[in-house]
């Protein structure tokens, strides 16, 4: 697969955002609105245009090899406004941050960077995006450098490719310099040649081909316009190796260049300072702090931890994480055991308990039948209360509430979870002043805070089944599960496997001649939706849908619930999940009880 890099004429798109954006500046007095606008351009772009690699190219203020030749080039400039020079550094920290190399070169302007970057990525195989607002650039556009190039502003753009470039200027990329060399260019204050506008040069080269091309056969040439090519012909050339990028400029970096990839953690700091806040809930940023998480495996616990008033854990599979004032701690192997120790004796003392579910704790609580004084609090209770169906997970939810998170580094998914244990006072603390502002308060602490701990409950004490009932419903979805196998092989006239699907189409559609209605990669569909389409074809067809009811209700409530069937207790074990559903209802998992057919 082709890889994609994206090249960015910095010093155009900055100078295009200042002009097409209203002045912006944060509270310190920092103009940014030519940063701002440029991010949300290049967000824009990379989004859609999905590139593995982004470069983007600065001028520098020293001479280049164009003023050398010509003191006048670019000199009818302004300089550029103090505004605008004191966001050019902040640029390149933003794009740094963001993934997106930035170089620039002594001598050479950003468009021979990006031109040469462009010539060597097409070397490599690579193809490029070159995103700029200086039609200059059209030049280098072939078959692996495409243009994106702003049309109103920076919020427009439209794509060139060599197809583009001729239906607009009759004339192929390469040539496009050749156009310049002609015409001039005023905003570089290139001369040209006087009397010859953008009309006349594009007639002019689409006809001879080149500034060389005119030359040679000016003699078909009549008039002033004549005259002038004789007279500036010198002019003409200058101007057109003024107008000409370089594509073979020494370029300021090995390639390739970096993969693309976001320093949150320092983009965050960016745009805080920048007070870019749009952008950091756009992009989801926080202030990440290190991943201070300390295990602990030895039986040996210190009472002081579980001594406080107020206790953060997270409880995990084989292990419990604990916040403390400086670090979260994870108890695993021998620690774990200590840690529930520790963990019981703080449940049985009047004291507040936050963390992620409640009925967790609950569970821990019942099943070790300890007399429950703690009060607790569930962040993610809270959280779905406040928005049913986002992303229940605790790294999120910190991210979500507090503009906070943990640098997951090398950590394990679980030490990653168990490193937000100190962050869950102050994600309960967002939380529950969301609450209260919302008037959800009183339903978290009066209906469904209770609810988890009869759920919680309820999952301890199980669903008593009656298994013998159950064993006597499968008997009979059995004896009748194989007299329809006995009348579907007497009705296609030859035995095959029903229960699979190509054996099954090629029943249907080949032997009985049933048109097919669609196919998969494996041969004819016959799920659920096809066999009702084709229901009146066939008399089998009826029959194979009741077969496929009956044994899918044997192979997953008959056999499956006995399959979980505790023998000891004559119960079934279930998790409910009142976190799930975004209506609010409750679910069950691990086996699913919710979809129990009852007819």
């Amino acid at each position: 697969m082709t890889e994609k890099l994206m090249l960015i004429d910095a010093n155009s798109l900055l100078y295009r955002a200042f002009f097409a954006l209203p002045p912006l500046e944060n509270s310190q007095g920092q103009p940014t609105g030519a940063v701002y606008g440029l991010i949300n351009m290049l967000l824009k772009l990379l989004d859609q245009y999905k590139v593995d690699y982004a470069v983007a190219a600065f001028d520098l203020p020293e001479p280049t090899k164009r003023s050398l030749e010509y003191s006048e080039y670019k000199a009818n400039r302004p300089p550029t406004p103090f505004e605008l020079r004191g966001q050019m550094q902040i640029a390149r920290d933003v794009l740094r941050a963001m993934g997106i190399e930035c170089i620039e070169l002594a001598g050479y302007e950003a468009d021979d960077l990006v031109g040469s970057m462009a010539a060597k990525a097409a070397q490599e195989g690579c193809f490029s995006w070159i995103v700029s607002g200086d039609r200059d650039i059209l030049q280098v556009v072939g078959e692996s450098t495409h243009v994106i190039m702003t049309q109103k502003g920076i919020s427009q753009t439209a794509v060139f490719d060599e197809a583009a470039v001729e239906a607009k200027y009759n004339v192929s990329p390469p040539q496009i310099v050749d156009i310049k060399g002609l015409m001039g260019d005023s905003s570089d204050n290139i001369p040209g040649v006087p009397g010859i506008g953008a009309k006349t040069a594009s007639k002019l080269i689409s006809q001879y081909g080149s500034v060389a091309g005119v030359n040679e056969n000016i003699d078909q040439l009549k008039g002033k316009m004549r005259e002038n090519l004789e007279l500036y012909q010198d002019q003409a050339f200058l101007s057109r190796r003024l107008a000409e990028i370089d594509t073979q400029a020494p370029l300021p970096l090995e390639w390739p260049p970096a993969k693309l990839k976001r320093d949150d953690k320092e983009l965050y700091r960016l745009f805080k300072g920048l007070e870019f806040n749009t952008l950091l809930e756009r992009l989801a940023l926080v202030d990440y702090s290190e991943a201070k998480l300390k295990t602990i495996t030895s039986p040996q616990l210190d009472p002081i931890i579980f001594s406080g008033q107020e206790l953060a854990v997270i409880l995990l599979e084989d292990s419990l994480a604990v916040g403390n004032k400086e670090m979260s701690l994870l108890f695993a192997g021998d620690g774990f055991a200590a840690a529930c120790q520790g963990l019981e004796e703080y449940l049985g003392r009047e004291a507040t308990l936050i963390t992620d579910d409640a009925k967790k704790i609950y569970r821990f609580a019942f099943d070790r039948e300890i007399a429950l004084e703690a009060e607790v609090h569930s962040c993610q209770l809270a959280a779905y209360l406040l928005k049913p169906g986002s992303n229940m997970d605790i790294p999120n939810l910190v991210r979500a509430w507090t503009e906070t998170g943990v640098d997951r580094g090398e950590q394990s998914e679980q030490e990653h979870v168990a490193a937000h244990a100190i962050l869950l006072p102050k994600l309960w603390q967002s939380l529950k002043e969301n609450l209260q502002a919302t008037k959800a308060w009183e339903l978290y602490r009066e209906i469904e805070l209770p609810l988890s701990r009869v759920l919680a409950r309820m999952e301890r004490t199980g669903i008593a089944v009656d298994v013998r009932e159950l064993e006597t419903i499968g008997a009979e979805l059995q004896a009748k599960i194989v007299d329809l196998e006995e009348r579907i092989i007497t009705a296609a006239g030859y035995e095959f496997n029903i229960n699979s699907p190509k054996q099954l189409g090629e029943m249907l559609f080949e032997r009985l001649g049933i048109p097919p209605v669609r196919k998969t990669k494996t041969g004819y569909s016959t799920d659920a939706a096809v066999l009702e389409f084709i229901s009146d074809s066939h008399e089998v067809v009826p029959l194979v849908l009741e077969y496929r009811q009956l044994v899918k209700l044997q192979s997953t409530y008959v056999q499956g619930l006995k399959d979980v069937w505790d023998q000891e207790t004559g119960r079934i074990y279930t998790n409910f999940n009142q976190m799930v559903t975004a209506t609010g209802r409750l679910s069950s998992t691990e086996p699913n009880l919710q979809n129990i057919p009852i007819r």
